[in-house]
């Protein structure tokens, strides 16, 4: 049976990328949901967003989206699939870019409270917009390692330095006497 017809959940899909990204995706939010809320759609390279557009069309007639359509895509190309959708879908469309596992997860846990596709979108904007304000770059320099790379830098400048003299004095007829 389907759980989100009778709540007015609207269906959510992940499109991505890659041979299994969505899925895996789809699958840690599924799971972290204890849901299955997300299906997936793993976009080879040469697939072209028209063949993703065809494959969710035959999701839809197989699938009841009359509450609604959420489609989280990764990138690019694919936040513009809903060109290719035929005017007879006249259901609630939300297509999301840059869709990450977190994303995911925060959009199903949206779904699960039953809010309306508006405050979704809302909602996951804000929430992105303060993720990247405290969004901190972590990082540690390994010294040792820094330290051996510019020892070999250092090394090599000198070698080179070295040869350089070296034809300096060849090419002027200076040669050292030992």
């Amino acid at each position: 049976m389907d759980w989100t017809k009778g709540l007015g959940i609207p269906k959510a899909v992940i499109v991505a990328h890659g041979y299994a990204t969505a899925s895996s995706i789809a699958n840690v939010a599924n799971r972290f949901l204890a849901k299955d809320i997300f299906e997936s759609f793993d976009m080879p390279l040469n697939v072209t967003p028209k063949q993703i557009a065809e494959e969710i069309l035959d999701y839809s007639e197989h699938n009841d989206i009359s509450n609604g359509l959420v489609i989280l895509v990764d990138m690019g190309s694919l936040k513009e699939i809903y060109q290719f959708f035929p005017n007879q879908i006249n259901v609630p469309i939300v297509i999301m870019n840059n869709v990450t596992t977190p994303i995911a997860i925060a959009v199903g846990e949206n779904l699960q409270r039953n809010l309306p596709l508006d405050e979704i979108k809302r909602s996951l904007c804000l929430d992105e917009i303060m993720f990247l304000l405290e969004r901190k770059i972590d990082y540690k320099t390994v010294e040792r390692f820094v330290e051996r790379c510019f020892s070999l830098v250092i090394y090599c400048l000198l070698a080179v330095y070295d040869v350089m003299k070296k034809d300096c004095r060849t090419q002027s007829g200076i040669h050292n006497k030992q």
